[in-house]
């Protein structure tokens, strides 16, 4: 079975979600967390929203998949949220942060009213992306074993 996960980006005031279909664990998203943001996204388009979104999409074409809705799905084992709040202008430099969340699913209580979306996450890490360095995304994934 494979491991999903959602991402959300934001700004504070914009968001959109991602859905990603297969290697949702730590060392697997956030490698192409840092790769869109080192490839793309480190001038004033970083700081927006749909366009970190499509920044994700190019690193991982076909596996992301934008949702209408910002509601934590239910197959989901990992989250992740981007804040990429920042000046959209011209020869700005965003470093978004980035915070990795362990998803909890309690099968004991099945049929029972769902938990709210955030009481289902448990933090792992917050960073910035630029300090995404390997040893942390291992660090991170060893957290949640």
């Amino acid at each position: 079975m494979s491991t999903r996960s959602q991402v959300k980006v934001t700004d504070g005031d914009n968001s959109l979600t991602l859905y990603h279909h297969t290697d949702g664990y730590p060392s697997g998203i956030l490698p192409l967390i840092r790769q869109a943001w080192t490839k793309y996204g480190q001038e004033w388009e970083g700081a927006r929203v749909y366009k970190v979104a499509s920044m994700l999409c190019a690193v991982d074409p076909v596996i992301f998949e934008p949702l209408d809705y910002h509601t934590i799905h239910g197959d989901i084992e990992f989250y992740y949220l981007i804040d990429c709040k920042g000046t959209a202008h011209i020869g700005t430099k965003p470093d978004w942060t980035v915070t990795t969340y362990a998803v909890s699913f309690d099968f004991r209580h099945m049929g029972e009213e769902p938990k709210a979306d955030e009481e289902r996450l448990h933090a792992l890490h917050t960073c910035k992306v630029s300090e995404l360095t390997d040893p942390v995304i291992e660090a991170i994934e060893n957290k949640n074993n």
